[in-house]
């Protein structure tokens, strides 16, 4: 592990070796799958950012993100138990194989696809809270905001719990593999396998007062969960779902909810 305090505005130029993109469908690529790291009830589904947070590493690491993206703001959220898409306002669902068909088209293509099968299905997403311009309005006070700009770069981190990283305070910095605390200004990079996100971040910076809970800065950081939407409806009216399904409680074990 190195490190370097971003004050100096630069990092030491390191090599590294990025893993390959692969063409396959939704087949391990043999990593760790962090992809459950974000508890399921702190998410809000009516959130395209929340909903892209739900697909596996294995997608991430596999597909371009674009299309990972459009697929969230189509309305779709990764069913962990059944290991299919589901849309969070009405009944359609996307199956491994449908899904390796539309990631086979480009991202003008596929958002046509899902957008003509949306319209069959008579899916209203109109509660739908977009993403927005994200990229250019990026405000890393924002756990979400420190998780998108990780997962939009996962390949430097193939052996790194990223959910971690984002908990921690960092968020992807510009290069490589490297990271930066939003809190102390604290950079690390040339990350080992397995390495511990708070562990390392105390290791180099021990007075981050971030990691040492100082209420006058941990108040400024936002969970992710605990977003305001003041603009999303809640009477229903749209059909759908309130919430992502929690995975099945052993007194349910028998029951599948999966089709």
């Amino acid at each position: 592990m190195n490190h370097h305090i971003i004050s100096s505005q630069y990092f030491i130029i390191l090599s590294v070796n990025l893993a390959k993109k692969s063409n396959a469908n939704m087949s391990s690529l043999g990593a760790v799958d962090y992809s459950q790291n974000v508890p399921v009830a702190n998410l809000k589904p009516t959130l395209e950012m929340h909903r892209l947070f739900t697909f596996p590493l294995r997608l991430f690491r596999g597909q371009k993100f674009d299309l990972l993206r459009m697929l969230a703001k189509e309305s779709f959220y990764f069913d962990h138990e059944c290991g299919f898409l589901r849309s969070i306002f009405c009944e359609m669902t996307i199956s491994a194989v449908e899904l390796a068909e539309i990631l086979s088209h480009d991202i003008k293509d596929a958002e046509k696809i899902i957008s003509d099968r949306l319209l069959q299905s008579n899916c209203d997403i109109s509660r739908n809270v977009p993403m927005g311009n994200v990229d250019g309005m990026m405000n890393y006070k924002f756990e979400a905001h420190r998780l998108f700009s990780l997962l939009k770069n996962v390949d430097y981190f193939p052996d790194l719990n990223i959910y971690e990283l984002a908990k921690s305070g960092f968020y992807y910095f510009g290069k490589e593999d490297k990271v930066r605390c939003d809190f102390c200004n604290l950079g690390l990079h040339q990350w080992k396998e397995q390495e511990k996100p708070d562990e390392e971040h105390l290791r180099w910076n021990p007075k981050c007062p971030f990691m040492l809970k100082d209420i006058n800065v941990t108040a400024n950081n936002i969970p992710i969960g605990s977003e305001q939407i003041d603009s999303v409806k809640t009477d229903g009216a749209a059909g759908g779902q309130d919430d992502i399904p929690q995975q099945a409680s052993s007194s349910n074990a028998g029951i599948s909810t999966c089709w």
